[in-house]
């Protein structure tokens, strides 16, 4: 055989081997991670196609919440008959023209009793009315009459309602008040046929090509369907792919959690076709080139092929490697592998905006704007970075919104929203140069100090800060008065980590709310100590009821009349085990805050009845009566009364000879709740007295309509009535109205004669103090050791 020939023969063969190995790795190395790339793309495709399938029912529900939230329509379902189809309400708010611009089938009216007062149907499309509404009634009313059931006015449902074989978009909202208040008067549903107009409009809007088909709870999911999340609705997601076209699959559920809608989003494989096409193009030139050029191509072709394959795919490699999507490859040239390039780039682009969008939310608080608790703890750990290389310290505050779930309780959680927003703006405005505001959640907003710690700095910064919150906010036309408790670490002082840093400020804040809030304090051991006895408390208090370590002293009340001790006042101690006696000015504001007074005032009305029961064998004939302090908290729980009247049937107890003393403070700041209460009580027979009166801002307008028989006189007026002649005359001023209105005056924290001359001298009826007797045992009181 001649040589030319086995050349021939070799760069042939040698041709062919290398044409397919080049084919070989480019079809294993680009058209697979093509095809990951593809998925994933069509994945997204069909999430932004569901993203607009569900934002058209968040439309419908926002059209909906327009007619439910509305005078006209609450009073509308308010009448007792139900009025013809004419009436000018129904005329003049559901149009023809309202059901096409919103694209409506169905408008329905309930009341609470699912009468309706509304019922149309609508094709939007022919702009002609249907007779559809009746099943579509017949169903609400029925099968899925829960859906049109409202427990409160923040009850709002969006679902797909199967209609014969028809899905429907329907949403329902309770009817209420312009004010969006209640109580509820039935519902209002929207309704869309999910048909082919629907499935063209969320296409377009999309931007994308989707089809749709009705299914059953027959439909059988494929094996490698999974779970997908959007819109915080679950899905059953899976992908089929052929030679053109990768097949995205959704399937929607209904409001009894079956399948109802399959969505289809086909996106055509054009990358792996284009990355093919290129690679079969340049597969033909090389066979074609001949075997006398074969080295010049296979320069050419590691060159302007293979070299940019190869970057390609190490871009693409990087990018999957390193999770980021602002990466890219490098495009060069104006051929096919350039336009892949591109084609990837722009993809690439796309998921990059997206994953910044996702980063910046992570980030981010929603409400806001401002950086969230996760961006708070990334910066502190770089200002304690800098701070540790330069010996640089630095401040933290904690803001604590005063009064917000007050302002949020009472006008809504939407303007409890706009509160936040424009509290975060003027705290914002306060800030120097270089200082950082991030929102932590809730109320709570944290402030890194970027400058050096200067002390008056801070404190004018926090002067800023309180005066602008101090100004009322204007929410739903009306003014809102808020306040903050602000707490202040420094770094390295008070912590060396991030962790400690924010915990410590959260203390001092603590701090400053118990002591009253709207101020601010900067942390020391001192608070941190306090707290943590704070917490010890909290823990041995539940256990104290059972551990028989409370116990009632009574301080005995002496009548100036009869001369004689005429009741006592019940007083709670707590001795522990390991604190020792604790003040009650100590643990019962604890008992408050965390619920457990409701118990420990069950205890202590049981201890005192029976103790009533065991000083009538003791003290036969005695006239005694007994005064416990009841807390606001008790007052307003709703089984209050009824407590209080099961517990006196059961220990058999006089009511005449039970006193509960409220403070005047929180009976006026509560009024209306306070006196209904306290008149219920009244009427069981149980003395009620007005306690530290004088002690605040007195209020003669409400204390003449509290059904009350007995006033309290505060130890401060007591105390100070010979500090002037006016402080005497105040004194009494006080007790001869008290006699006017027809109440038994007592005055506390008698300690001198001079205080008791002055108080006989003017009629006082009742007197407790030291100068009487200071509060004992039970058995101490029975000895009757007092006199004066």
């Amino acid at each position: 055989m001649r040589l030319l020939t086995k050349i021939m023969i070799y760069i042939s063969l040698s041709t062919v081997i290398l044409l397919t190995i080049q084919y070989t790795l480019s079809e294993r190395l680009i058209i697979r991670n093509s095809e990951v790339l593809e998925m994933s793309y069509a994945k997204e495709g069909l999430k932004r196609a569901l993203h607009s399938f569900f934002d058209e029912n968040r439309n419908l529900g926002a059209i909906a919440i327009n007619y439910a939230g509305w005078d006209d329509t609450y009073h509308f379902v308010s009448q007792a008959h139900i009025p013809p189809a004419d009436v000018r309400y129904i005329q003049t708010n559901y149009p023809p023209s309202l059901f096409t611009s919103s694209r409506l089938n169905f408008a329905l009216l309930f009341d609470n009793d699912k009468r309706v007062f509304l019922g149309k149907s609508y094709d939007f499309m022919k702009n002609e009315a249907t007779g559809d509404s009746a099943a579509f009634i017949e169903e609400l009313r029925g099968r899925h009459a829960s859906f049109i059931e409202h427990a409160d006015e923040s009850s709002r449902k969006v679902a797909i309602i199967v209609v014969n074989g028809k899905p429907i978009v329907a949403v329902s909202d309770p009817i209420l008040t312009s004010e969006n208040k209640g109580p509820v008067h039935g519902s209002l549903v929207f309704g869309r046929y999910i048909d082919d107009h629907y499935i063209r409009y969320v296409s377009e809007k999309a931007d994308m090509s989707l089809s749709y088909r009705i299914v059953n709870s027959s439909l059988k999911l494929p094996e490698h369907a999974v779970k997908m999340t959007v819109d915080s609705k679950e899905l059953s997601y899976w992908a089929e792919t052929d030679r053109d076209y990768i097949r995205s699959f959704a399937a929607i559920y209904d409001v009894d959690n079956n399948p109802v809608v399959v969505l289809e989003c086909a996106q055509p494989r054009d990358f792996s076709k284009q990355a093919l096409a290129s690679i079969r193009y340049y597969s033909l030139y090389y066979a074609l080139s001949g075997l006398a050029l074969l080295v010049v191509v296979i320069i050419v072709l590691k060159r302007n092929v293979f070299h940019r394959m190869y970057r390609a795919v190490s871009g693409m490699n990087s990018i999957e490697r390193e999770h980021n999507f602002s990466l890219r490859i490098a495009e060069t040239g104006q051929d096919e592998l350039s336009d892949m390039e591109r084609t990837f780039n722009r993809m690439m682009a796309s998921l990059e905006r997206k994953q910044l969008e996702i980063y910046h939310q992570a980030h981010h608080d929603v409400l806001t704007g401002l950086p969230n608790r996760k961006s708070f703890f990334l910066m502190l750990e770089e200002k304690m970075d800098y701070g540790r290389q330069y010996q640089v310290p630095f401040a933290v505050l904690f803001i604590d919104l005063d009064r917000f779930k007050y302002v949020n309780d009472t006008f809504g959680h939407h303007a409890g929203d706009r509160l936040l927003v424009q509290a975060a703006n003027r705290i914002k405005d306060c800030l120097l140069h270089g200082d950082a505001l991030f929102r932590l959640g809730g109320d709570e907003f944290c402030v890194i100090c970027q400058n050096e710690v200067d002390t008056t700095a801070i404190e004018k910064l926090i002067g800023r800060i309180k005066s602008k919150l101090d100004t009322p906010f204007h929410l739903e036309g009306q003014a809102a008065s808020i306040s903050a408790s602000i707490g202040i670490s420094l770094y390295p002082e008070h912590g060396t980590n991030g962790e400690e840093l924010l915990l410590h400020a959260d203390t001092a804040m603590l701090a400053v709310k118990d002591s009253g809030r709207a101020g601010y304090l900067w942390y020391s051991e001192s608070i941190h100590a306090a707290r943590k006895r704070r917490l010890t408390i909290e823990n041995y208090l539940p256990q104290a009821i059972d551990h028989n370590e409370l116990l009632l002293h009574y301080q005995p009340k002496w009548d100036l009349k009869r001369n004689e001790m005429t009741g006592v006042e019940a007083l709670l101690r707590w001795n522990h085990s390991q604190l020792g006696a604790v003040p009650p000015s100590e643990f019962i504001p604890i008992a408050e805050s965390s619920g457990l007074i409701t118990v420990i005032g069950d205890w202590i009305l049981r201890s005192v009845c029976r103790q009533y029961k065991e000083w009538q064998i003791s003290v036969p004939g005695n006239t005694w009566s007994i005064a416990v302090n009841i807390s606001g908290m008790q007052l307003l729980e709703p089984d209050f009364v009824e407590r209080v009247r099961t517990m006196i049937e059961e220990e058999e107890v006089e009511p005449s000879r039970i006193e509960f003393e409220v403070t005047e403070s929180f009976a006026i700041t509560n009024f209306v709740e306070v006196s209904r209460v306290l008149m219920q009580l009244s009427e069981l027979g149980i003395l009620i007295s007005i306690d530290d009166f004088g002690a605040g801002y007195s209020s003669l307008k409400y204390l003449c309509k509290l059904p009350i028989q007995i006033m309290k006189i505060d130890k401060s007026l007591v105390e100070q009535v010979y500090e002037s002649v006016s402080h005497q005359v105040v004194l009494s001023s006080v007790i001869d109205m008290a006699h006017q209105l027809g109440l038994i005056v007592v005055a506390e924290g008698v300690e001198t004669e001079e205080q008791l001359r002055f108080l006989r001298d003017q009629g006082c009826d009742r007197i407790q103090g030291y100068l009487v007797g200071r509060p004992v045992s039970a058995e101490r009181i029975v000895k009757k050791d007092f006199a004066i």
